[in-house]
Order: C-alpha cells, then structure tokens, then sequence
C-alpha cells in the first residue's frame, strides 16, 4: 500500500516536470516565433527603407543633373550674350577711330575710365579722357583712313572682362601704317552694353612687334 502510494507520488512528479517543461518549450517557441516575427518586419523595413532611399537618391540625381544642365544653359547664354555685346563695342571703336570724333570716342569709356598711352600721364576719367580727344580733333587729328584690330584673347568673369591683341592704323593715304598692342579691362554696365574702363596702349615701329593678319597698308 505504501509502496504504491510512493510510485503515484513519482509518477505526478515526473508528469508535472513533463507539463513544466512542455510549457517553457511552449514559451520558448512562442517568443522564437514572435523574434522570427520581428526580424522578418525588420528586414521588410530594411528592404522598404533601401528601396526608398534609392529612389531618393536617383530623383535628387536626376533633379540635380536638369539643375547643373540648366544653370550651365544659363551660364552659356550668358557668355554669348557678353560676347556679342563687347563685339558691338569693338565695332564702335573701329567707327570712332575711322570718324576721329571726340563725341563718338566718347560712347565706348566707362565713367571712370583710365587710358594710359607713352608719352604723358595716364588720363583718368571719362570727361579728361573727352577733352584731350576733343582738342586733337579741334587740332584736325585723331581721324583715321584705316584702322583695323585683332583680339588675341578675351576673358569674361562676371561685370568685367579682359582682353589683348593688336592693332593697326593709317592716318592718310601718305601716311605710313603704325601698328600696336592693347590690354584693355572692359566693364559691364547697367543697360547691358560694355565699356572700356581701362586701356594700355603701346605704340610698336616694327610690323614684327605687333603681327596682324590683315594690317592697314
């Protein structure tokens, strides 16, 4: 009787360890599950997240590619637009030089002009730079029969530009052909139009110091 009794008290013993541990593998498995879970929607999320910032990265690209397309439109139009505007001043000179006109040399300085040539003082301003042409016109000079310029290199950064090259003149059909050189710094002014704002100019004696394709003879 009594052993029977210890032999039920093992087994419900051992039935109840049995029931213990299929609920912690049941729990177990439970929270394997739910980890499985969660690490599924994270790798979701990483996929969905991985998936945006692509498509992000190619639209800021593709945005960013019609931006740098666009401003350099913009900034091709720009530089054509300063070129033929400085082109149209080159052509003023030519005509005020050919007119030897005081009024016409007058259209091309920039209000605060400086024209440095040998043989005097720098001329500073427009209205100095006015009056001495004015007196060589009075003084029945300044016109020309031929003049004739060829720019070697232009350079435009932003309201001013810079500019050499070399040139050639012949005041009257005995007269002999001169020629010279000419840095200028050009400025933009606020109609659109250039102007000369500095001019250096030196006088040459030989046509192998100032090389022009096609010189005044």
């Amino acid at each position: 009787m009594n052993h029977g009794s210890a032999i039920r008290k093992r087994t419900m013993k051992t039935d109840r360890r049995r029931a213990k541990g299929q609920q912690v593998a049941q729990v177990d498995l439970e929270r394997f599950s739910e980890k499985s879970k969660q690490n599924h929607q994270k790798e979701r999320e990483v996929r969905i997240y991985g998936r945006l910032g692509r498509m992000v990265i190619m639209i800021v690209g593709v945005l960013g590619a019609r931006a740098g397309v666009t401003l350099l439109a913009q900034e091709n139009g720009s530089a054509q637009k300063a070129r033929k505007a400085i082109e149209r001043l080159h052509q003023q000179d030519v005509e005020a030089t050919l007119s030897g006109k005081a009024d016409d040399f007058a259209k091309l300085w920039d209000s605060e002009a400086v024209r440095i040539a040998p043989g005097g003082p720098a001329e500073i301003g427009k209205a100095e730079i006015y009056a001495d042409d004015k007196r060589a016109e009075n003084n029945g000079g300044g016109q020309s029969l031929c003049y004739r310029s060829e720019i070697k290199d232009l350079q435009i950064a932003g309201d001013w530009a810079f500019e050499w090259g070399y040139f050639s003149y012949k005041e009257s059909a005995n007269a002999k052909p001169g020629q010279g050189k000419v840095l200028r710094v050009l400025r933009l002014q606020a109609d659109g139009s250039w102007k000369f704002a500095r001019v250096m100019v030196f006088m040459e004696k030989l046509e192998s110091a100032a090389p022009m394709s096609h010189p005044c003879k």
